[in-house]
């Protein structure tokens, strides 16, 4: 049996590889150090950049799966061939087969340009957690981002129900008083890791996220949401 390359994974890259199975139960790790993610209805796509450089292509099928593989072995050692890892720690040791990449659905190749940009703000950690339990709490399906009175606003709420609860945070302020718009974001569709966010807003139906902590777990994330077509831009 010969093994071509072998590697640990971080703490920093299993957390990653976590979050994004919560965004696409499978993944196709590229060559190098970037790994990329979309959701099967392709609203929100993630990308983050790793220490480790991975030796080629290949494919994970049930990503859920082979993180639990690897919490069955303490700080194991991985070693790649051509088909498969061997997941090796002390006397023990799994095989774990790739999958074909055509039964994966990945994301593009280059990531989605972030253009007309209509306002920009720092999504703070606390803001994330409150605005989403805000949500959770309230069973609302949506996440607004508002721009109002040269406030911007997120919001909690049901856009279809104009009698429905909400819970909203003033997270910055617009460059113009007049600048009004209503980016719909589902709430299902804000799986990114816990952290602070450059966000930006766009009039072309994306919101972008990039990680604004340089020190954390989530740093060098970014994240782009697709917004619903409800949204309002004046």
């Amino acid at each position: 049996m010969k093994w071509n390359f072998v590697m640990n994974l971080s703490d920093r890259t299993v957390a990653v590889l976590k979050n994004f199975a919560n965004i696409n139960p499978s993944l196709v790790f590229r060559k190098g150090n970037i790994l990329r993610t979309v959701s099967p209805q392709k609203t929100i796509l993630g990308e983050a950049v790793v220490e480790e450089e991975f030796p080629h292509d290949f494919a994970i099928y049930e990503l859920n799966k082979f993180l639990g593989t690897l919490s069955l072995f303490q700080d194991p050692d991985l070693f790649f061939s051509e088909h498969y890892i061997t997941i090796k720690s002390g006397s023990s040791q799994s095989k774990y087969f790739f999958a074909d990449p055509e039964m994966v659905f990945s994301p593009p190749d280059k990531p989605i340009a972030v253009e007309n940009v209509i306002a920009e703000f720092i999504l703070g950690e606390n803001d994330l957690k409150s605005i989403l339990q805000g949500a959770n709490v309230l069973q609302l399906p949506e996440i607004t981002i508002d721009g109002k009175d040269g406030d911007i606003l997120i919001v909690s709420r049901d856009t279809k129900n104009s009698t429905s609860n909400t819970f909203e945070r003033v997270v910055g302020t617009t460059e113009k008083q007049s600048l009004t718009f209503q980016a719909v974001l589902k709430t299902e569709n804000l799986r990114m890791m816990q952290g602070s966010y450059d966000v930006k807003v766009t009039a072309g139906g994306i919101v972008y996220f990039k990680s604004a902590d340089a020190d954390k777990i989530s740093s060098g994330l970014q994240y782009w949401v697709a917004t619903e077509n409800n949204s309002k831009y004046e």
